[in-house]
């Protein structure tokens, strides 16, 4: 077992798989996609993976997150929402404009 995919394979179905970590099988499905498992989860896999009798363990599962390639991740921080939001304009600013306008006109 080298992948998160691997993993996910051990077990007999994607609905078994959901309900040992507590989530939908939609969900599982993404995290294959993904080849990646939330670390919150791991120590429930682990139980649901000895009560089947699945050879899955916390370190197979570190072991999958450590061989993980970086592709995944985003920009220079590696964070998604690294970017800042544009600057809003105040309303201040708008409301000398249109009486300059009057002025010239007038």
């Amino acid at each position: 077992m080298k992948t998160f995919i691997d993993i996910i394979a051990e077990w007999p179905s994607d609905q078994a798989f959901a309900e040992d970590a507590g989530v939908t099988a939609s969900l599982v499905a993404v995290w294959r996609c993904r080849n990646s498992v939330p670390a919150n989860r791991w120590r429930k896999l682990v139980r649901g993976a000895v009560l089947r009798d699945l050879p899955v363990t916390l370190e197979a599962l570190a072991i999958a997150a450590e061989d993980r390639p970086n592709w995944t991740r985003r920009g220079r921080s590696g964070r998604r929402g690294a970017r800042r939001p544009p600057a809003r304009r105040s309303r201040r600013a708008a409301a000398p404009r249109g009486s300059e306008a009057q002025g010239a006109a007038g």
